[in-house]
């Protein structure tokens, strides 16, 4: 596995909304690379709200954002919020390889309302 300054490499970006497998897609990386992937579970588990506050804002440069994901050993991330700057994610991580995950519209709807 490819490691930078002594961290993993940082190497998929989930781009699809919550409730279209992100946990099954989550599960799935982990072990396939290796390594932790983040998702909103780790957001509820740790405190990260400042940091996507600062996100939502525009104050974070490309390297706070890579710093903040390689620092804690993740080499992937789905689910929101990573997702939804999934832009900024790909400018910060370059070499990383996007994944889109889909449901069917009507049945995502469903599954967010309830």
């Amino acid at each position: 596995m490819e490691q930078v300054n002594n961290r993993r490499k940082f190497l998929v970006i989930g781009a699809g909304l919550p409730r279209t497998g992100t946990n099954s897609t989550k599960e799935a990386l982990e072990i396939l690379l290796k390594g932790g992937c983040y998702h909103m579970f780790e957001v509820k588990g740790q405190d990260h709200t400042d940091f996507w506050a600062d996100v939502l804002q525009g104050d974070i440069s490309n390297e706070e954002f890579r710093k903040f994901l390689e620092e804690k050993n993740f080499v992937a991330g789905v689910d929101f919020p990573l997702s939804a700057f999934y832009k900024q994610a790909m400018e910060a991580f370059p070499d990383a390889k996007v994944l889109l995950t889909v449901r069917d519209p009507k049945k995502w709807y469903t599954s967010v309302k309830n």
